[in-house]
């Protein structure tokens, strides 16, 4: 079960979470507290896959890395709008829009790599805070360096 309301579902501490790889772990005990929202089952994507939600009533994509890091970011490549949820992939640590290769990191970064290997900057993405807790994953509803 995917979106904004869950019935009965506690909300994550802002203070209690930080946009690096450890800190998205679950956390011992009950859902973190504060301006979250659940967005997604915890065993409804497994490491490598991409499921859509939403979050406020905006299009979010809920992703792990194939090390199994949780991230919540805006559904659509910045390039030509694709919907990550239908035309992007986990590769590693990075998801990769289909359409035109771009990557993005779990912190929002864009790159495009060239044919000849080159990894070139490119357009960011919108990436939200976000953990593991009680089974389910949760997002801030403010973007990485946003205010909480």
């Amino acid at each position: 079960m995917t979106g904004d309301a869950r019935a009965g579902a506690a909300e994550p501490d802002p203070d209690a979470v930080k946009v690096n790889d450890a800190d998205r772990r679950e956390p011992e005990g009950g859902p973190p507290e504060g301006t979250w929202v659940a967005v997604a089952s915890g065993e409804a994507v497994a490491p490598g896959e991409i499921t859509e939600s939403t979050l406020d009533g905006a299009d979010v994509v809920v992703w792990r890395t194939e090390a199994g890091v949780p991230c919540v970011m805006e559904a659509r490549c910045p390039h030509q709008w694709s919907h990550l949820a239908g035309s992007g992939a986990v590769e590693g640590e990075e998801i990769v829009c289909l359409t035109h290769f771009w990557t993005f990191d779990t912190d929002g970064r864009g790159w495009k790599e060239n044919l000849a290997g080159r990894r070139d900057r490119k357009g960011d993405i919108e990436a939200y805070p976000c953990r593991e807790a009680a089974g389910e994953i949760w997002a801030r509803r403010d973007p990485v360096g946003g205010n909480p």
